[in-house]
C-alpha cells in the first residue's frame, strides 16, 4: 500500500483493516481518511459514491467512516506542462531596448 499524500510504500495492514488513527511513517498524513478511500469522488454528494455517508469537513484528516475502503495507491502525478505553457503566454519578457 502507498501513502495517498507522499507515495511512500507502507506495510499492508492486517486483513486490509486500517486503524482509525493510522498515519504515514514519512509525512504523518492520516491514512484512514477520505483521500485514501476508493469511494471518495469529487462531484458526488458529500464527495462520496456511497449514499448517505456522514459529512466529513476535512477529507485529509482521520475519520470514523464505517464505509472506508483502502485505496492505498500512490498519488497521481500532475501534468503541469499545459498549465506552464498557458501561464507563459502571459509572462512576456519586456525588452528594455524597446522601451527607450
Amino acid at each position: 500500500m502507498n501513502c495517498w499524500k507522499c507515495g511512500i510504500v507502507l506495510e499492508e495492514p492486517f486483513l486490509k483493516k486500517l486503524s482509525f488513527r493510522a498515519t504515514c511513517d514519512k509525512c504523518l498524513a492520516a491514512l484512514h481518511c477520505c483521500s485514501n478511500c476508493i469511494y471518495h469522488k469529487t462531484g458526488y454528494s458529500n464527495e462520496c459514491i456511497v449514499p448517505d455517508t456522514e459529512h466529513v469537513s476535512d477529507r485529509t484528516l482521520n475519520n470514523f467512516c464505517e464505509e472506508f475502503s483502502l485505496l492505498g495507491t500512490a498519488p497521481k502525478q500532475k501534468d503541469d506542462s499545459a498549465k506552464q505553457r498557458f501561464d507563459a503566454l502571459f509572462k512576456a519578457e519586456i525588452n528594455p531596448k524597446v522601451l527607450n
